[in-house]
């Protein structure tokens, strides 16, 4: 064999080696978290997967990891009903439970885990409560829960026969922009009319204690709702009539400041004022 054609044979089988090398590469599976709204304790934010938005995110405020960008690990096991597993199981054993890997501090088991309230995280980012099957009491994970999202975007099936070669990265992000503010007591609108605010991370609802002169609902029924994303947001308001006759209807609330709400949609638009000065 000439030399020639032997070194074009080692090169040609070096090009073959590099290829194999380069399509070897684990597949990106990118999670970002995108912190929003800080309310009695408790963040609310967003989940995306490779872009795609598939849930909300809760977190406790004193206790969160600082964002920044983290590596996810893939465990199978845990002391508590955290892993998932085919068709929306979930149990101390399974085939997907992401732990975040690398917080400062040393902090270990920052999982993704089920719940959406302050004390059942102690840094762990929650995807929302987990039902259980109200046949055998179960938990179990509907379609729509973005733990099942999660695993199904990961494996691609429900019933996977091997773990895909990806590489989990995470990046957590806090919110920026203007100033949001806890909206929870009692507000006077400029009819008289009194509502009783209540803010569970960015969903609010005002619900009639007084009702005002004009108006055909009673105490206790919801005047408006809407998610408090942004200083200028869209909800839904309550209207009846004298025939007892009830209707949602399209608003916009603006929060002028700490103390001063519009909301457009109703006919006339009302403005509220804090009634509580900031007590709650």
């Amino acid at each position: 064999m000439k030399i020639a054609t032997l070194i074009a044979r080692i090169l040609a089988g070096f090009a073959v080696l590099f290829a194999t090398t380069l399509t070897a590469q684990p597949t990106p599976f990118n999670i970002s978290i995108e912190r929003g709204l800080s309310t009695n304790g408790l963040v609310t934010g967003t989940i995306s997967v490779n872009g795609q938005e598939i849930g909300k995110t809760y977190e406790n405020a004193s206790l969160k990891i600082p964002a920044g960008a983290y590596t996810g690990l893939l465990r199978y096991v845990s002391g508590h009903n955290f892993v998932g597993g085919p068709f929306g199981t979930i149990s101390k054993r399974g085939d997907f439970l992401v732990e975040i890997s690398g917080v400062t501090g040393g902090r270990t088991d920052i999982l993704f885990h089920g719940g959406n309230r302050p004390y059942q995280s102690r840094g762990c980012i929650l995807l929302g409560p987990v039902a259980r099957d109200p046949g055998s009491s179960i938990p179990s994970l509907d379609n729509e829960h973005p733990l099942r999202k999660l695993r199904l975007l990961f494996y691609g099936t429900d019933v996977p026969n091997s773990t895909p070669d990806k590489a989990i990265r995470i990046q957590i992000s806090d919110r920026v922009g203007p100033e949001h503010y806890d909206l929870t007591g009692r507000w006077l609108r400029d009819d008289g009319e009194l509502v009783s605010i209540t803010q569970n991370g960015s969903s609010v609802v005002a619900t009639k204690v007084v009702p005002g002169k004009s108006s055909f609902l009673k105490a206790t029924d919801v005047s408006w709702q809407g998610e408090y994303t942004s200083n200028s947001f869209r909800g839904k308001g309550q209207k009846g009539d004298k025939n007892g006759r009830r209707m949602w209807v399209p608003v916009s609330i603006s929060v002028q400041d700490k103390n001063t709400l519009r909301v457009t949609g109703f006919s006339p638009d009302r403005t509220y004022k804090r009634s509580d000065f900031g007590v709650h």
